[in-house]
């Protein structure tokens, strides 16, 4: 019993792991995602975008190029991941700018 929960316990804190990493590769992006998507947009917004720029290449957007988003397996890991990405990077905007936090 002690064994399966201490098993799950350092699946999950990989989970968190490999999701940080996503986390942290999403900001180091050349250029920055658009906060104001969602994650299915933010997708499909850089597959149309370098679809318009790259016709004669295969195409896959930005993120899912990354080998941190191949590392984490599971889907919901990958939109919590940018679910996080995005409420940190709102928060810094408004401790930055001062703005209004949405």
């Amino acid at each position: 019993m002690k064994k399966q929960a201490d098993e799950k316990r350092r699946a999950e804190r990989k989970q968190r792991h490999l999701q940080d990493d996503l986390r942290y590769a999403m900001k180091k992006l050349s250029e920055p995602l658009d906060i104001t998507l969602k994650y299915e947009d933010v997708r499909l917004t850089s597959l149309v975008m370098l679809n318009l720029f790259l016709p004669l290449f295969q195409i896959v957007p930005m993120i899912e190029n990354l080998p941190e988003y191949k590392a984490l397996e599971d889907e919901d890991g990958r939109r919590a991941a940018f679910a996080k990405y995005v409420k940190r990077q709102k928060v810094l905007e408004f401790l930055m700018f001062g703005g209004v936090y949405y």
